[in-house]
This record gives C-alpha cells, structure tokens and sequence, in this order.
C-alpha cells in the first residue's frame, strides 16, 4: 500500500479502523470454526497444513522445489494460529525449525480462501479455492515460474493424499485494487465481469494468514472517495492491511455478462446458479439501485454483538433472495428458489447428522418452516443421495429451464433499460451468449446434456442397453431377463433413442461411461454386440473426453486441443459380414464443446460409388475436416475394413491428398479397395 504522508488520518478514525479490523478478526475465527466443523477430514488437514507448506521448503513435505530461488513465506506468520502446528510437523531441532519456518522477507501479502468454505454453504464436494496475493514486481519470471510449480504439486498431493481439491490463484494486488482481475484458471469472468468478482470476493473471503484487507475495517458508508484518502494517509505496513480496491455498483453489460456466464457455468452446480441469478435480477429490476450484497454483510459484522457471530455470508444471501423471490416470483418459481437454497445448504451427497444447534441446521428449519412443505417431501429432500437417477435428472431439468426463464428476464431488462450499453457486437458477450446457446440449444443433433455435472458424484455403476421397438433404452443395474415388454424392468430409464451410435456418445459425452463401469447389452443376439459397443465406447472417450477443453484464452472446443476429431460410424447395427455402406453415423463437436449426432442418409438403390460421395458431400456440408482428423469405426473383420479403407482413400482424393483413383471400380457388392497409396 504506497504511503502519502502529506495525509493525516485523523485519531478518531486510526481508532475506528483499529475496531473494525478487531471485529472482522472476530467473525473470521468463527467462520473458521465452522470450516472445520462442516469439512471432512481431508479437507481440514489440507486447510491446516496448506499455510505450512507456503511457509517452507524440505523434501519431507509436499510442495517442495529442488531452488533456492523458490519464493516462501506469508506475511505474519509466525504470529499465525499455524505456528503450532508448524511446530509439531517439524522433525528438527528447535534452532533448525526456527530457521526453516522463518521467511525474513515474505513473498505472500495475504493468503485468502473464496467461495463457500467457512459458511452453511460448505458441503462434502466443496474444495480450496486460494488467492495468493502478491506483489508480482517483487518476483522475476523464473521465481513465479517455480512458485507455480510448487503450487501444482501440492495440488496433486492434495488430491492423491487427501481427495480434497485445491487451487491457487495468483492474484496482483495492485491489478485487483485497480479491478484489473483477469481470468481465473480457464474462466474468463474476472476479466469480463471485475465488479461482479469484486463484490463476491469481499463478500465470501475468508483470511487464513497475512494482511487483512483493508476495506473491510474502513467505516460503514465510506465511499470510493473516502477509502481513497485512508488509502493514501495509511503507511504501507501500518496495522496490516493489503489495499484490494473498492468495490463499485456493476454496470448493465457486467450484469449481462454474469447471466450469461451463469446460465452456461450452472452445469456445475445448478442449485447454486440460482441463487446467484437471483442477486443479479434483483439488482436489474432495482434499476442498479439495491445495495451491493458485500456492503449489507460488512454492516451486520460490524455492528454485531460478539454472541450474535459468526455473521454466515451465504445465510445472509439466502434471506435477502428469499425475500426479493416472495415478492416478485410466482408460487412455483418461489418453491424452486427455496428448493434450490436446500439442497445448496444440505449438501447434495452429505448424509452426516447435523448438531441441531449448529448454523446449518437452523437455516435448513427456518427453510423448512416457510415453504408450507409436507414432511413426506421434506424427508425426500433429505435423503436426495438416495434418489433414482431419473428423478435427479428431471430435477435437474426443471431447475436448469428456471436457470433459462431467469436469464430471459434479466436480459429483456437489461436490453430494455440500456440499449446503448448491451452492444450486440461486442465481442465477449458474443462469446459468452455462444457458450449459454450451446448448453441450452434446442438442436435435434446435439447430444443432450444432463442437467448438472453434480450428478457425476451419483452415476451408476451398472448399466443396461436395451434394444427394443425400435429404440436403445438405457437403464441403472444388471437385468436378467427381457420379454419385450419395457412397462416392466428393474431398473430406472436414464436414456432414450433410436440409434445405437447416439446411445454410446450419450454415455462419453456425460461422463456416464468409465472402463470400469459394468454393463450389459439385451436381447443377445442382437443388432449389436456387446464388445462392438464397448469398443466404440472407448472410441468416443479417445477422441470426445467429457468435459470442455482451455484454449489460450480460456475459452473452450476441441480447437483448443488444435484438433477437430470427426467420426464416421459404419454399419453399426448391420450384419458385420456385408461390404456394402449400409448406415453412417457421424459424430464432431462443435467449437463450444456441444457434441453432434446426424445419421447420414444413404439410399441403398444407389451405386456403391455414389454412396461414397453421398458420404463425402454430407460430411462437407458443416464441416470442413483434415485428413487426419477423420476417423472411422466399423465392424470388425475383413468387410469392415475394407469400407473403411474405401472411406479413408475416397476422403484422400476429395480433400487432394492422391491422385485421381480408382473411384469408379467400387460397383454394387464390390468388394475391391482404393488405391491407398
């Protein structure tokens, strides 16, 4: 923080400042307790020691880096609540612990941990978001490269040790107080929507070690003006605190940017997504005039009595949607918005009893007491891990049209109020509005999306392909027997269509299939046999992994990857003996990440040759392929590959890979192959 002596801060508000940094110290170590009071025990010994392993660098702990150049070291830590246990972790003598855990000059301002640790928000899936805040002018390249380095390997050590997920962000201090935030990870938010960030990190922070920042401690209702002049009348290491800048009202095209951003980023956790696209409509439909969220909660600590803590930031969210959602939603939009802060609040896989005295437990009775729900279906909300996966799916697909329904709302506002501000070309908008349309687009070729990678946590491991009537029916568990009748099964239906191929990129695209997972193909003999299947399965997993792919910027699509991988399927569910082209399925992504279906048309009265221009010409229509991105899979045995052979060298010529070949041979019924030279 640059000093200004030419400002003199007046006695009374040094005191004040000292007051309210002594209340938000207060709230923090409450929030803390209930960090480990919610967190398994992975997550709790990764909080504990993360600090520790920052502060030092051996090769008997994780993270450490064969360089003296590593840079180490939080701002007060020796003064920290970790030095015990730093203490106790060290196997040296005193003087050489004393050595090792000393950092003459730290690197690290603050160490700050985001999101919803430390609040009724915390579940069994929450991992460690860490802001490492730095003075990057301090480190040359080859330091923030090692830094990084050692980042990375206590993330894995995390994972592998403890199955807990951890990650750093690097964080400017000087580019975040000036809300220059930039990308975090592969998500382009902070650099589209600052403001937006700003707020929620203010709002959910909770600071493990270093400096506190120093918005939290200035006065209640000081301005960008007034926490400017604190700002240059404070003395750089004056009572700790680290300068992150002030948080400002977002403007229209940041509130368009959010709902977008959330409409698509809902798939990892739905019930959240709602809560957030709340905040935003309740600030558009104020006309940008309700207080920001991190001022009412800065407030409320402020002025709180010490029993009165902790000040929880998610029940504080929770009752201010609750209340705009009473009087703005209808009847059923209302129970969504409640049902969404549940399940949120409950932990979706958590079936630990809670202390009835605990802050979890009484926001989920206040919930319970003001949705006029029968105690049928709130002991159905709480056994949610126990659901069928049919039912999580047709929740999920509720919630994610009310995701949508929201969205409209918010950007028919938006574009009514500042039409000169929602630009239809500007180009991150265009970006985020393409990602939104490729998660919610109603295109009959898309592989349908399930509503919410949540229920990844919940996927069978046991599956039934049924073939009946003329449709591919996916059911849960292992059934013995089949009559044709599909009104009777064992099972729970996850899945529904009329072609094998689309069946298989269904289950790769959802991250349903994994090479462990038991399955089982009905009636055998069929169509298709089970090997085939699977050997497609493992196919489509190669070149379509489920989930997205980084490109530079952040953004996603198999060109991030400098690839386009395209798959023509033969004769999937034909006699594997026959040479003739009988059905092609092709399957690409497109370059947001949806993955496409299209069963080619293929007139059997047609010459052989003509097929294979058929196929050429269909698959040119919107895609322009490389060579090597082409792929085929076709029955195995000789007719299979000698289509396939056919294929590759009929894709060669057109795309002028060989010369003029021997195209016109391919009769009916031939069984010759092109030249592939």
């Amino acid at each position: 923080m640059p000093a200004n002596k030419s400002v003199d801060l007046p006695e009374g508000l040094k005191k004040e400042l000292i007051r309210n940094r002594s209340a938000f110290d207060l709230n923090n170590v409450m929030r803390v307790r209930e960090l480990l009071r919610y967190g398994s025990t992975g997550f709790k010994t990764c909080f504990r020691i993360v600090p520790f392993l920052l502060q030092v660098n051996h090769p008997d702990f994780a993270g450490y880096i064969e360089s003296e150049k590593i840079p180490l070291g939080i701002h007060g830590f020796e003064s920290s609540g970790f030095l015990r246990l730093a203490r106790e972790m060290w196997r040296g003598s005193d003087s050489s612990w004393r050595k090792a855990i000393t950092a003459p000059q730290p690197f690290i301002e603050s160490l700050l941990l985001m999101g919803s640790a430390g609040s009724v928000g915390h579940t069994l899936s929450s991992d460690l978001d860490y802001w490492i805040c730095l003075e990057p002018d301090r480190l040359d390249s080859d330091e923030l490269e090692l830094l990084r380095e050692k980042l990375d390997y206590i993330s894995t050590w995390a994972l592998k040790t403890h199955k807990t997920e951890i990650h750093f962000y690097l964080t400017d201090i000087k580019e975040l107080s000036a809300n220059r935030m930039g990308a975090l990870g592969s998500e382009p938010i902070g650099e589209i929507a600052p403001l937006l960030l700003k707020e929620e990190t203010y709002r959910t922070l909770l600071l493990v070690s270093g400096r506190i920042p120093l918005w939290w401690a200035t006065p209640d209702g000081t301005d960008e003006a007034g926490y400017q002049k604190i700002v240059d009348g404070l003395e750089k290491d004056s009572m700790d605190f680290i300068d992150l800048g002030f948080p400002i009202q977002p403007g229209p095209h940041e509130l368009m940017a959010g709902s977008l951003w959330l409409s698509q980023k809902s798939e990892s956790d739905l019930f959240k997504a709602v809560i957030k696209m709340m905040l935003l409509l309740e600030q558009v439909e104020s006309g940008l005039q309700t207080r920001l969220l991190c001022d009412a909660l800065k407030r409320t600590v402020l002025s709180a009595h010490p029993e009165d803590l902790p000040i929880d930031p998610y029940v504080l969210t929770i009752r201010r949607v609750l209340a705009f959602s009473r009087d703005r939603l209808k009847t059923l939009e209302l129970d969504l918005v409640r049902l969404s802060a549940f399940l949120k609040v409950k932990g979706l896989s958590d079936t630990r009893r809670l202390d009835d005295e605990s802050p979890k437990a009484r926001l989920l009775d206040e919930l319970i007491s003001g949705s006029g729900w029968r105690k049928s279906r709130t002991d159905h909300l709480f056994n949610y891990s126990s659901w069928s996966e049919r039912e999580h799916l047709d929740l999920g697909a509720e919630i994610k049209n009310f995701l949508l329904e929201l969205h409209l709302k918010i950007a028919g506002r938006l574009l009514e109020d500042y039409p000169e501000t929602i630009r239809p070309e500007d180009q991150n908008l265009s970006y985020l509005r393409a990602r939104m349309l490729a998660r919610y687009s109603p295109d009959e070729a898309k592989i349908e999306d399930i509503p919410s990678t949540l229920q990844i946590e919940t996927l069978p491991q046991v599956l039934t392909l049924i073939f009946g009537q003329d449709n591919w029916d996916i059911y849960t568990g292992i059934m013995t027997t089949w009559d044709g009748d599909l009104k009777e099964h064992e099972g729970q239906l996850l899945y529904s269509c009329s072609e094998a191929a689309r069946a298989a990129a269904w289950l790769v695209h959802n991250r349903f299939w994994k090479p462990d997972m038991k399955l089982r193909l009905l009636p055998r003999p069929g169509p298709l046999s089970l090997q085939t299947f699977l050997d497609l399965l493992e196919t489509l997993s190669s070149l379509f992994p489920g989930g997205e792919q980084e490109d530079d910027i952040g953004r996603t699509g198999p060109q991030a990857a400098g690839k386009n991988p395209l798959l023509l399927i033969i004769n999937l569910e034909n006699p594997k003996a026959v040479t003739k082209i009988l059905s092609v399925d092709l399957i690409y992504q497109k370059i947001r990440g949806e993955l496409v279906h299209v069963s080619l048309s293929i007139d059997q009265d047609s010459l052989e040759v003509d097929k294979y221009l058929s196929v050429i010409g269909q698959v040119f229509v919107s895609n322009k392929p490389r060579l090597e991105d082409i792929y085929f899979f076709g029955p195995p045995g000789s007719a299979g590959r000698i289509i396939q052979n056919n294929l590759r060298t009929a894709f060669k010529e057109h795309l002028g890979n060989v010369k003029r070949s021997s195209l016109p041979r391919i009769g009916s019924g031939s069984g010759l192959i092109l030249d592939t030279d």
